[in-house]
């Protein structure tokens, strides 16, 4: 799959996953770090998000597993 990393992260999807799930503050320089207390209904709220704007939140680009689409205009 291609997929764009973390850092890549905009303001826009940073806005997206507070507006959905409260959740504001995401690490974009290493894999997501959840705070205790957040629930499972905002971590899949978090995931789905992730997943519609195809950021690589588990490091498969950096294992090899995954291309890099940042500059590809593929999506």
């Amino acid at each position: 799959p291609y997929l764009f990393t973390l850092s890549s992260m905009t303001e826009e999807i940073m806005d997206e996953i507070y507006k959905d799930s409260g959740v504001y503050d995401i690490g974009t320089d290493s894999p997501v770090h959840i705070e205790v207390g957040t629930t499972f209904e905002d971590l899949t709220k978090i995931f789905h998000i992730l997943n519609k704007h195809h950021i690589d939140y588990m490091g498969l680009i950096e294992k090899g597993l995954a291309l890099d689409a940042t500059g590809l205009n593929i999506y």
